[in-house]
């Protein structure tokens, strides 16, 4: 599984598309497309991520 890493934020990913998060866009933690929450987190100011790491 891989991690990825925003400015004060955190994702997992839980397969090859989606990742797991809390997010304030749902309030809530959800299942998203990593595609999707990637564009929307660059596009709401928070950048791109900044790291990805496998344990």
């Amino acid at each position: 599984m891989a991690t990825g890493f925003w400015r004060g934020h955190v994702a997992m990913m839980i397969n090859r598309a989606d990742i797991i998060h809390a997010n304030s866009w749902h309030m809530a933690v959800t299942i998203e497309p990593s595609a999707e929450a990637v564009a929307r987190i660059s596009r709401l100011g928070g950048g791109e991520p900044t790291a990805f790491r496998r344990p």
